[in-house]
């Protein structure tokens, strides 16, 4: 029998396939738009994020570019039927029904498990959690917003792939900060 949890997984997993996956322009709007965002990128702000490598440019100031990793996780909870949406504004996981889904703090990561988001303090980042093993310590994730080098030595951004993580990071902007563990 299929959880929610295992629903999360195998979406974004499909997402990462082949691993990595550079997204492609409809890609950024599909992502968006499960993810219920505020507005929607335009179809140059999308040719820039392709051009650079990193966010979408959407806005001025500091907070320009728009990372969209939270977005690719916010999008495989909302396909698994989570009553959740992501704020542009806030760059956040906003929780429609907190019997779906629970705010943990990084303290609680004993608790961790497949289908969870997680956030580590570089640059905020969002990822979601495919499996735990705490024998080992290793935590594997799907990761969006990554960026890796190519055959050529080349770095190629705006990739959706997988990761192996400490559950111990000996980097504190590595640790896992807080999570949204999936409750259903």
């Amino acid at each position: 029998m299929s959880t929610v949890s295992d629903s999360i997984v195998s979406h974004a997993l499909y997402w990462a396939s082949p691993d990595p996956y550079r997204l492609q322009p409809e890609d950024f709007k599909t992502l968006f738009e499960y993810a219920g965002c505020e507005f929607m990128p335009t179809n140059a702000q999308i040719a820039g994020a392709l051009r650079q490598g990193s966010g979408i440019p959407m806005g001025s100031g500091k907070s320009r570019n728009k990372h969209w990793c939270g977005i690719f996780a916010t999008a495989m909870l909302v396909y698994a039927g989570l009553d959740v949406r992501w704020s542009l504004t806030h760059g956040r996981i906003v929780v429609e029904n907190k019997l779906q889904v629970k705010f943990r703090p990084g303290s609680a990561i004993d608790e961790i498990k497949a289908g969870d988001v997680a956030v580590i303090p570089r640059h905020e980042h969002h990822f979601l959690v495919r499996h735990v093993d705490r024998d080992s310590g290793v935590l594997l994730s799907v990761d969006g917003n990554q960026a890796s080098k190519g055959a050529d030595g080349k770095t190629v951004g705006q990739l959706i792939m997988t990761r192996n993580r400490s559950l111990k990071a000996p980097l504190a902007d590595e640790r896992i900060k807080y999570f949204y563990a999936v409750m259903v």
